[in-house]
């Protein structure tokens, strides 16, 4: 695979994340529940509490490292701070899950014409805690997240492996022991009440390209 690119544009400063180097075995994928990866990151500015991710993956591509890998912030939201501190967390921008109502497809879980979904839509075919249609991740999105997540493959001792269970197109149950894996994970394998990334992420391709095993 060809380097990084690596965006600095969308930096948070040191106060909202924590300057502390600590040992990373775990890759934790998000999505933002939001509009643009700028939104995002302009969220977390007005937070007072240190929430965050190393990286935001835009819909065009463009990977935005918002602050040193090797440090960390809260993206879990569970009352392990171990797990926050040896993971590394990336926030694909994606409005998440859609409410159907009318025809039409809503996000934000609020119905009007400002959240009227008008984008590529992801449907898994049955209700998934509460939800059944998604925005779809861009193909420049994804193909740059396969790309970070080899690169940190390579930069720090993270074991190449995911769940047995998880595929694309498909749900994982959730396991309390999901917490305790190293390797590579989605949110909604650890919090019950998450669905990012949701089952339209290509994880199939993501075990393909980069060779990872299912334990």
């Amino acid at each position: 695979m060809k380097p990084l690119n690596l965006d600095h544009s969308l930096a948070l400063p040191p106060r909202e994340y924590k300057k502390e180097t600590t040992k990373k075995n775990l890759i934790v994928l998000h999505h933002t529940t939001g509009g643009s990866a700028r939104s995002t990151f302009d969220w977390w500015l007005t937070d007072p509490k240190p929430i965050g991710t190393a990286y935001l993956v835009g819909r065009s591509g463009t990977i935005h490292q918002v602050f040193p890998t090797d440090c960390w912030a809260y993206h879990l939201g569970y009352s392990r701070r171990a797990d926050e501190r040896r993971s590394i967390g990336i926030e694909l921008a994606n409005e998440g899950a859609l409410t159907h109502r009318g025809g039409y497809l809503y996000c934000f879980d609020r119905v009007s014409d400002r959240t009227r979904y008008r984008g590529r839509v992801f449907d898994l075919g049955r209700v998934w805690r509460g939800y059944r249609y998604f925005a779809a991740y861009s193909p420049a999105q994804i193909r740059a997240t396969i790309k970070l997540v080899n690169s940190l493959l390579g930069l720090f001792p993270i074991p190449p492996v995911l769940p047995r269970g998880v595929r694309s197109g498909r749900v994982v149950r959730f396991k309390l022991q999901h917490r305790l894996r190293q390797g590579i994970l989605a949110h909604a394998h650890v919090r019950a009440d998450k669905t990012d990334v949701h089952p339209g992420f290509p994880w199939d391709r993501l075990v393909s390209e980069l060779k990872l095993q299912r334990i």
